[in-house]
């Protein structure tokens, strides 16, 4: 592992101590997922280390902040596909 890959997973491990706006927690997972492919392209990380960072990223445990997870199930919930 590099530092480029260490780097990039720090960030993604601090995401679930993210406390800002839904918008602009979003944001930088959109941001970081594409610093990923980035690198890759850039060869600065290999395939299984970009596997392994988006796995990480996309996981149950990074993919919404638990206080915006009752509203989005709410929301869920009441629409109108569900009925």
């Amino acid at each position: 592992m590099n530092s480029t890959y260490k780097e990039l997973e720090r960030r993604i491990d601090s995401l679930k101590d993210f406390t800002g706006s839904f918008n602009d927690w979003y944001t930088k997972v959109y941001n970081l997922r594409m610093e990923v492919y980035e690198c890759h392209a850039g060869y600065d990380i290999e395939d299984t280390e970009m596997l392994e960072l988006l796995t990480k990223l996309n996981s149950n445990s990074y993919r919404v902040p638990n206080k915006y997870q009752a509203s989005h199930y709410d929301r869920a919930m009441n629409d109108d596909i569900y009925d």
